[in-house]
């Protein structure tokens, strides 16, 4: 039994130290992708005076998502700031995904290095071949909160 929790200590010292180096050498952009469309409508949202006669917003009304208000609430929460209500979704989905990953790449493989191996292949936003997305994203988009 402490042999299981000593090896428990050691996986969460990894991921702890391995989540942030990989969001850093990754990095964040923001205003790009999905977020070009996503930025003008959560604007709109919370001050219904702008872009007045902009034809996107009579459409984006009848849009159900769960996704806007929780932005909306943590933005308030922050001060206003949509960038920090996006990069702290962004961090906390990254975490999800890469612990997500490792403990199925451990109960796939039953091979340790194998899982780390594994993780190490999803720091790099590598090009999806024959697409215009990464196999991983730079910047907050909802497919994100899916994936994990």
């Amino acid at each position: 039994m402490w042999q299981r929790i000593n090896k428990n200590k050691y996986r969460f010292l990894f991921l702890a130290l391995f989540i942030p180096l990989a969001i850093l050498v990754r990095g964040y952009q923001y205003g790009s992708g999905d977020q070009m469309i996503q930025l003008p409508i959560l604007y709109k949202m919370s001050d219904a005076t702008l872009f007045p006669t902009d034809y996107l917003f009579p459409v984006t009304n009848s849009n159900k998502t769960f996704l806007y208000p929780i932005i909306l609430f943590l933005s308030k929460l922050f001060g206003d700031s949509m960038y920090a209500a996006f990069f702290f979704i962004y961090i906390l989905t990254n975490v999800f995904l890469y612990i997500g990953l490792y403990w199925l790449s451990l109960l796939i493989t039953k091979n340790e290095k194998t899982s780390v191996v594994n993780l190490i292949f999803f720091v790099f936003a590598l090009p999806v071949a024959g697409s215009a997305t990464t196999i991983v994203e730079t910047s907050f988009i909802p497919r994100l909160v899916g994936t994990v």
